[in-house]
């Protein structure tokens, strides 16, 4: 059960990491598309700057980096948690790597 909620906020974290992913390549495109439609008498950074469109869709690209690397860590611990012979032992490695991943996407929403 503990294991299920695990596997579940990982999933949850991967995907979390994919929107982040595709809004950061999104934001890009938007960059290329002002940049490449702007009259020669502005520079396309200001263009840029001045639509709605930049500010309304503000979000910090760390959190992607942040959370990328608590799923790694989860990971990690969940592969060390497979191998522990004793039933108890594993279940506690399980519940122990929750804890830490979900206090670490915590960490990076924060």
């Amino acid at each position: 059960m503990h294991a299920d909620d695990e596997a579940m906020t990982s999933a949850t974290l991967e995907e979390r990491l994919g929107q982040l992913e595709r809004r950061v390549n999104d934001f890009g495109l938007k960059g290329q598309i002002l940049g490449s439609v702007t009259p020669s008498w502005s520079t396309g950074i200001e263009r840029f700057l001045e639509e709605p469109e930049f500010w309304e869709n503000t979000y910090d690209a760390s959190q992607a980096e942040c959370a990328r690397r608590c799923i790694e860590q989860n990971k990690i611990a969940r592969e060390a948690c497979s191998v522990k012979k004793d039933a108890a032992e594993r279940l506690s490695c399980y519940e122990e790597a929750l804890a830490t991943v979900t206090l670490c996407q915590a960490r990076c929403a924060a």
